[in-house]
């Protein structure tokens, strides 16, 4: 706690890279006071320097552009009590032969009882011959509801997904249920984190919630994916 100001570090590393190069990593966060409810969470948050770097060179410019910079995703929580809520996860993807961005948000608005998500993911694998990805969501609901005709019926939400060159990201060992679908960061197949780039596959998918209109009686929601191959 410093001075109103709410930090966390829940991991601390050090090391030398594969080239002979020092690093740090940290993992943690910080809230602002109280009454501004924002939030923010960084994680693999990595500094690398090499060992010869010299901060009192005559050419500073120079050593500092030695220094590298990078994490792996940034999770972001702003509220008004009562009012509002988003939450957001914001990932970048830099391996040998893939770079890339995905990002996940929700937004709620408490008093419309209305909820939105939304995810995309993008980027390139240079594995030769390179070739790019791309998966897109999103979905809403709505405790109002849209009446269907005259069936007694309303909907109350919708999603839907594509994707092009992305499978599921579920290894050979892991169970599609317990494992891909009720893994993190929630049970669901949506999540950009759930997803994968991989050569000429392709995703869609399309689900409704839909429950009588007073919304008391009965309700089902449900979402058909179809991945290939």
């Amino acid at each position: 706690n410093l001075w109103g100001f709410h930090f966390e570090v829940r991991k601390i590393g050090f090391g030398t890279s594969q080239d002979d190069k020092l690093w740090i990593d940290i993992s943690g966060g910080v809230k602002l006071i109280e009454q501004i409810p924002l939030g923010l969470d960084v994680e693999g948050f990595r500094i690398t320097w090499p060992r010869e770097l010299n901060l009192s060179a005559p050419d500073l410019i120079s050593e500092l552009q030695k220094i590298e910079i990078r994490f792996a995703g940034v999770e972001i929580n702003i509220a008004t009590p009562g009012v509002m809520k988003i939450d957001g996860l914001i990932r970048f993807m830099k391996e040998a032969q893939k770079v890339g961005f995905a990002g996940d948000m929700k937004l709620a608005v408490i008093p419309a009882g209305f909820t939105a998500e939304a995810g995309l993911m993008v980027g390139m694998n240079f594995d030769s011959p390179a070739y790019p990805f791309l998966y897109v969501y999103f979905g809403f609901e709505s405790s109002a509801g849209i009446p269907l005709a005259q069936t007694g019926l309303a909907l109350k939400g919708a999603m839907g997904l594509i994707g092009m060159n992305v499978a599921p990201n579920k290894t050979p060992e892991q169970n599609w249920f317990y494992d891909w679908y009720k893994g993190p960061p929630a049970p669901g197949v949506h999540q950009t984190t759930k997803w994968t780039d991989k050569r000429d596959a392709f995703a869609i998918g399309i689900g409704v919630t839909i429950s009588t209109a007073d919304g008391v009686v009965k309700s089902t929601k449900g979402l058909i994916v179809l991945a290939v191959p």
